[in-house]
């Protein structure tokens, strides 16, 4: 599971031979962004800006998307 942290607790994190448990906690979603990544970045040699772009914004509490079986 990865950690999403404010800048201001890396030094905290980083040099700490047992990491700072109390930096475990859910980070606000309303500093979160979501992009949506293109079928660019299936392709061999491609970096550009044009990879990433802002994904369509969602109304809080909207259902997740059903994923194919």
């Amino acid at each position: 599971m990865p950690l999403i942290m404010d800048g201001a607790d890396y030094d905290r994190w980083l040099p700490a031979d047992h990491p700072p448990v109390d930096l475990l906690r859910p980070y606000p979603t309303e500093k979160m962004t979501a992009c949506e990544i293109g079928q660019q970045i299936n392709k061999r040699g491609h970096d550009a800006p044009d990879i990433v772009d802002p994904a369509p914004r969602r109304d809080e509490g909207s259902a997740a998307p059903e994923l194919p079986l």
